[in-house]
């Protein structure tokens, strides 16, 4: 039986993902990518320079997520070698820092990763991980879905949402986690997808 982790510890509980932490060329002044090839100019983030794109994601974590509060990220963590991943940690204040694998999670140094957690806080259930799912553990009893992976352009299927911060930027205007209260209120939204034979009355 699969058990959902208690995050009640923690002060406030924060999701994210694909913040590709100096990523180059996913930064529209200094990309050497041919764009039409990469879903055109605006896939690209709007930053002159890989530093000013740097700075805003830390700012966008540190001004919203306190050294008590947990911070779940969900995957493709920094680009450019480990010593830009042990960089971003650094310069985050929050001190309870949990990454799940993503896809571009393959140094060596990543080999411990989960690929999925399970949590509860305050009563609210979620799985998270790196890519969407069609259906996901107790998600026909109403468990939501955190993932990364598509840098929005894929809804989610159920009460599943990106929490990338690509879908931050669009919805609040920064590219900064979710909160788990906004998380909550944009699945709450969705209708459930129940797959098969399960339903909120069975296993």
């Amino acid at each position: 039986m699969i058990k959902f982790e208690s995050l009640n510890d923690y002060n406030d509980v924060w999701l994210t993902s694909d913040t590709h932490y100096s990523h180059k060329n996913i930064v529209r002044g200094v990309t050497t990518w041919d764009v039409k090839d990469h879903g055109g100019i605006h896939s690209l983030r709007d930053f002159d320079t890989v530093e000013q794109m740097n700075n805003v994601l830390i700012d966008g974590i540190n001004n919203n997520v306190g050294e008590n509060d947990i911070l779940i990220h969900c995957g493709d963590v920094a680009f450019s070698g480990i010593g830009q991943y042990y960089e971003f940690l650094q310069r985050v204040k929050c001190k309870n820092f949990v990454h799940l694998r993503g896809n571009h999670c393959h140094q060596k140094e990543h080999e411990g990763l989960r690929d999925i957690g399970y949590y509860q806080f305050k009563g609210f259930k979620f799985v998270a991980m790196h890519y969407p799912a069609l259906v996901w553990h107790q998600s026909h009893k109403d468990a939501r879905l955190a993932f990364g992976h598509v840098h929005d352009s894929n809804p989610g299927v159920g009460r599943s949402q990106d929490v990338g911060v690509d879908v931050a930027k669009r919805l609040y205007g920064e590219y900064r986690p979710f909160n788990w209260t906004e998380f909550r209120d944009l699945t709450n939204n969705k209708k459930a997808y129940l797959e098969s034979h399960h339903n909120s009355r069975t296993n």
